[in-house]
């Protein structure tokens, strides 16, 4: 380093938030850290942890009794009769068309049948409760029959999809914590069928 010159300030490498000029092997810092970055990032951090808390307590406020009485006021139902329900052509597609459908529709009955196994065996979970027991291949049976109605008048399909099945049925539980011997215990009491869930603290 030549004399009268201004020492450069050698910092290192992994300074990710400022600006680096590297001359010579030397790194000098040209923009550094500010100290109102610190408190920004200390309320991103607390603002996250609060919008957490908040999102994970907000089926435990009053408002949601206020939902289920504001939600349909809002706006009516609308609907045209410019579109009548009418059945797809289907016998004018093509032999190639038929056979590209069977590969597709075989592909996409794997996807059905995991994802609907899936998400009844968690439905049908025994800490559920359920009156009737399970019945997959009743399941699947219907799954099928209105999914081949569906296609006839290309309309969306339907199937037991996660994660709004399980969540469907925690959905209907009026929820109870109760601390007892150092555990909580979440008590849902469902319309038709109750849950018990234990979690250690």
């Amino acid at each position: 380093m030549e004399e009268g010159s201004t020492p450069s300030v050698e910092f290192p490498l992994w300074i990710a938030n400022s600006t680096i000029n590297e001359t010579q092997g030397d790194v000098s810092l040209t923009q550094p850290c500010e100290r109102e970055n610190s408190l920004l990032f200390l309320l991103l951090m607390c603002g996250t942890v609060w919008l957490a808390v908040s999102l994970y307590n907000f089926n435990k406020t009053k408002a949601t009794n206020l939902s289920f009485y504001v939600i349909f006021p809002a706006d009516q139902f609308r609907y045209s009769d410019n579109h009548p329900l009418t059945r797809a052509p289907v016998e004018e597609l093509p032999w190639m068309a038929s056979i590209a459908a069977l590969g597709m529709g075989f592909a996409l009955s794997l996807l059905f049948f995991m994802d609907q196994n899936i998400s009844a065996a968690m439905v049908n979970n025994p800490c559920n409760k359920l009156k009737k027991g399970p019945a997959y291949h009743l399941d699947l049976f219907v799954v099928g029959v209105v999914n081949g109605f569906l296609s006839l008048y290309g309309l969306p399909w339907m199937h037991e999809v996660l994660p709004h099945s399980p969540l469907h049925v925690h959905s209907l539980a009026d929820v109870e914590e109760r601390v007892e011997q150092g555990h909580v215990y979440e008590i849902s009491k469902q319309w038709r069928f109750c849950i018990n869930r234990k979690k250690k603290m």
